[in-house]
């Protein structure tokens, strides 16, 4: 028999919420309205969120400050970055939300998390990381289509130096596309990974306030 799975997504912004618990999971699926795929998260717009804890730190909560993705803060290690859900989407048996958490380094990542009937995380993977430089570019960007599987968009410098959010003007890197489905267990699965562009130069006036979708078309 299939599990009922309650599929979580997380954002990191700037919204603080205290709560604790399976209780704030539960208290978030009940209450947020429900919407319909595809799922796009730019042309989403909310009316409430609800405060998600992270007592076993399953949520990836890393704040970055480079396109390499390896230099970064925890949310958690600072008082003022929260996690709360600000989205619900039901695909098939799983619930989708979206959750927002502290962007103390202008830094913003989301995460999904899978939950299963008692409210439990099963579960999480992180799909988009952005930065406010000060317009928004994206090094990491996700979307969810209309039968459920979920798209990862990465553009990633080939230097070994590192590129960082605040003072980059230009890199070469190449963009990929990962993914993935949830099984009946409520784990993420990898289903395909390929790279979408050739090895080019991104500057940094093609990245600002564009999706990576729009730089492989």
């Amino acid at each position: 028999m299939k599990m009922k799975i309650f599929f979580i997504c997380l954002f990191i912004s700037s919204v603080v919420i205290n709560a604790t618990g399976i209780d704030d999971i539960q208290r978030a699926v009940n209450n947020i309205t429900e919407s319909k795929p595809p799922f796009d998260i730019r042309k989403a717009q909310y009316t409430k969120s609800f405060g998600i804890s992270n007592e076993d730190n399953i949520i990836p909560d890393r704040m970055y400050d480079d396109f390499q993705l390896s230099q970064y803060v925890h949310a958690s290690d600072f008082d003022d970055a929260g996690l709360s859900m600000d989205f619900k989407i039901k695909v098939n048996n799983h619930i989708i939300g979206v959750i927002s958490c502290g962007g103390i380094l202008e830094s913003e990542s989301y995460s999904l998390v899978t939950i299963d009937a008692n409210y439990k995380i099963i579960d999480a993977i992180e799909v988009s990381v952005s930065c406010y430089c000060p317009n928004k570019v994206y090094a990491k960007q996700f979307r969810i289509t209309g039968d459920g599987i979920i798209l990862i968009n990465r553009v990633i410098p080939i230097d070994k130096n590192l590129v960082l959010f605040q003072n980059f003007s230009q890199f070469t890197g190449y963009i990929t596309e990962t993914a993935y489905q949830i099984d009946d267990n409520g784990k993420f699965v990898k289903k395909s990974e390929r790279k979408c562009t050739g090895t080019r130069v991104f500057t940094k006036q093609q990245l600002e306030n564009k999706s990576l979708w729009d730089l492989i078309h």
